[in-house]
Parts: C-alpha cells; structure tokens; sequence
C-alpha cells in the first residue's frame, strides 16, 4: 500500500506542474523520395520512434515506413491499384503496425495489419462506394475501430470488429467525402468529429455505451477538415479548418458547453489541421497555410497564448504526434518534389544540481532522481552532499531524493533550455522504533 501511495504522489505531482514556453529547434528529413507522402499519418512506438502510412507512385500504392533508431525502412502494404490516397495509422501491441484505407480502384474500404511475420489484408466494407476519409483506432482489446465516409449514399459510417466486422450508419452528411477523426475514450467507446455537408456545419458524435449522441460544434462553413482528441477527462478537442473565413479554428468541450476559438488568420490558413494534446492537455496543431505550394504551419497553446510557427514550404497532408516530452514530431509531403518527409522539433537541454543535508550537515551519497514520464536520469550526491543532472529535456520533472536513513524528498521544477535549476533538500531522520 505505501508503493500505491507514492506512485500516486508522484503522478499528482507530475501533474500539476505548469507549462514553459521553450524555444524550438527543427529537424526535417527525406523519408521517401519516391512520388511519395500522399495523405501521411503519423505514429510514435514506445521508444519515441516514428511510423509513418502514406501513399506514394502512379497509381498510389500505400506504403509503410518505420524508423528504427539507426535507419529509415519503407514495405509497400498494398501495390493492387489505387489503395494509398486515404489512410490512418495506430501501433497496437509490440509496436506492430494497423491501417485502415480507401481502395479507389473498388471503392471499398480496407484494412491491413502487421501480425509480426507479413501483412494481413481486408475489406471491411464494400457496399457500393465507401472508405474514403478513414480514421482508425484501437481499443484494449487491440481490435479495430474506423469512423468512414459511404459516398454513394452521403453518409457517415461507424465499423468496429469484436470477432467479426460489425458496420453502422451513423448520420446522413451529403457529398463531397470530407474527413472524418476518431478517438476512443477510457473505456474504450468512441468519439468522431467530421462536416456535415447537407448543413455545411462541424458535428461531434459519441456513443454513451447504449446510443450515439450528435451535436453540432460550429457552422457554417465549419470542419471540412478536421482533427479530433480527448482529454484526460475525456473531453474532445477539435481543431478545424472555416472554409467561410479561412481560418484555423479551435474547440474544445468543458464539461458544459463547447469553446471556439480562432487561431490562425492570417491569409487562407487551416487546411489539413493534425491535433494533438500534451500532458497539459493543451492543444498543438499543424496545418496547412495557401492553396498554391502552402506552408507547413505549427501553432500550440502554451497555458496563456497561441504560438504559431512557420516550418517549411511548401508541406501538404501534415500528421502530428507528440513525443515524450512533449516536442511535435510531423510528417508531410514535400509537394515541390513529391517527397515523404519528416520533421522533429528539440528544444535543447538544461541541468538540475542542488545540494541534500540534514540539520545543516550534508549527507553524502544520496541518491537523486529525475523523473520526466517515460523517462528518468539518476545521480548520486559527492562527499560534501552536492549532485548534478544534466542534459535533461525542457520541460516538467519530478526529482526525488533518497538515503536509507532518511525520510524521501520530493520537488516539481521546470527545466529550462541552457539554464540550470536549483534543488535543495533538506531530510529529516526516520524514527527509530522502540526496542
């Protein structure tokens, strides 16, 4: 029980540091060079590595890549006709890789998974013209959830498979196929954004575990594209592209009523929005800004205000995931020479030293931990009672102090890039018991 008790200490204490605003230092690479990028999406192992599913060739062939810490390795999932210019990307267990996809040669939508020896392919739903605009996620259970688009019949469809493929008609949306974002909630129930076209308007639909529920966020001219993620508490977030205003817009839900907010306007902004939330919960979103050769934009909120980045030109079909620490990670295609890319942001390195005493003497050989989720580095203190840890991510960590002796420290610090942080600690003796 006391283990429990200082899991949970420590998880509220992660918690409930506040953002920093660091500066941010890009690093973009050529994936693949191959007619390649057509509707990326991006996905980080458990090692922080990324995966990336794509279409690329003539005609677009869906294609995979991973990075293995060392080097770039590209399998073609599916090479039987136009199978790669719709598709969403989810890791399930031991990393192995599932897509979900739009077959444009038999207008059906199909899904592949990776069984850890080859790819296992299948059509999920072929009635008529549907798959366009998937999202894919998985619960658990590993199994497969797809929110998708039945563009003969203009409407907004739901399949998950529990041992066989189960499909549902969840709201009539009209044409033009419009993206659709899905995300599962903790117990496991799903959540879609996507455009209403009919009403030219943005809705949100979830199941409560016995109906589905829909609601308009935002119209006119709302959601032609768009990005959806929970919260902690399970709340969504929507970022969006107004197509009236052409503007980046923002949503989110706070337990009572749904938020707008307006992040980018500068010219014709928003398009191809990726969202993703921090451990803050607060927002970071690419996008595209311009019709013709548009640039690669980054905005996140940091705790008080809107951040807006311009990365590179041009950059279409952004796929935004977050590392550990929080840095942005996207992939894109480079639309100038048709190349998968990758970009990662690091935003440099500080220091945590300090000094640990007892009633003013220092204690020697404490030991001293730094804890940042998934990741921790560890010092031990000199003779005199001094520790240093360096080269540590910006950011919030939880720095523990131990000695046998001696009751356990705990403190929440911010690093900061190039700066070194000061923590003391002071331990208080442990009773003894009585013989």
């Amino acid at each position: 029980m006391k283990a429990i008790r200082t899991v949970l200490v420590l998880l509220l204490a992660f918690l409930t540091v506040p953002c920093v605003t660091i500066a941010l230092e890009w690093h973009i690479e050529t994936v693949d060079d191959q007619k390649a990028g057509t509707y990326t999406s991006l996905f980080l192992d458990a090692n922080g590595y990324p995966h990336i599913s794509y279409g690329a060739g003539v005609p677009c062939k869906l294609r995979y890549a991973y990075f293995d810490g060392s080097s770039w390795n590209i399998q073609t999932v599916d090479s039987a006709g136009s199978v790669g210019l719709y598709n969403s990307l989810y890791l399930g267990a031991s990393d192995y890789p599932h897509i979900s996809y739009y077959d444009a040669d038999n207008y059906d939508l199909k899904y592949a998974y990776f069984d850890g020896l080859s790819w296992q392919i299948q059509t999920v739903d072929s009635a008529e013209s549907v798959g366009r605009c998937p999202s894919l996620a998985l619960d658990s259970d590993g199994y497969p959830h797809i929110s998708y688009h039945d563009s003969t019949n203009g409407v907004l469809k739901y399949a998950y498979f529990d041992g066989s493929w189960q499909i549902q008609i969840l709201d009539s949306v009209g044409s033009p196929a419009c993206p659709t974002s899905l995300a599962l909630d903790s117990r496991g129930r799903p959540h879609i954004s996507y455009h209403d076209d009919n009403d030219q308007v943005l809705k949100y639909a979830y199941f409560n575990g016995f109906f589905w529920n829909i609601e308009i966020v935002h119209g006119p001219g709302a959601g032609w594209t768009n990005s959806l993620a929970l919260d902690s508490s399970n709340y969504p977030h929507i970022s969006y592209y107004d197509f009236v205003k052409d503007d980046l817009m923002y949503a989110y839900f706070d337990g009572s009523s749904w938020n707008i907010q307006t992040v980018d306007s500068v010219g014709d902004v928003g398009a191809y929005p990726s969202l993703a939330l921090d451990f803050h919960d607060y927002p970071h979103i690419s996008y595209q800004a311009g019709v013709i050769n548009p640039d690669l934009k980054y905005a996140y909120f940091d705790g008080s205000s809107w951040n807006i980045q311009t990365l590179t030109k041009p950059g279409i079909y952004p796929s935004l995931s977050l590392d550990f620490h929080g840095y942005p990670n996207l992939s894109y295609c480079d639309s100038d020479n048709m190349n998968l890319k990758y970009a990662y942001a690091y935003g440099g390195a500080g220091t945590i030293n300090g000094h640990v005493t007892s009633t003013g003497a220092p204690i020697k050989w404490a030991i001293v931990i730094a804890i940042q989720k998934p990741g921790k580095a560890r010092a031990f203190t000199n003779g005199d009672g001094y520790y240093e840890i360096g080269d540590l991510p910006p950011g919030p960590w939880v720095v523990i102090c131990i000695k046998r002796e001696y009751k356990a420290g705990f403190a929440n610090v911010i690093v900061e890039d190039g700066k070194t942080t000061t923590v003391d600690f002071q331990l208080q003796p442990k009773l003894k018991a009585a013989d």
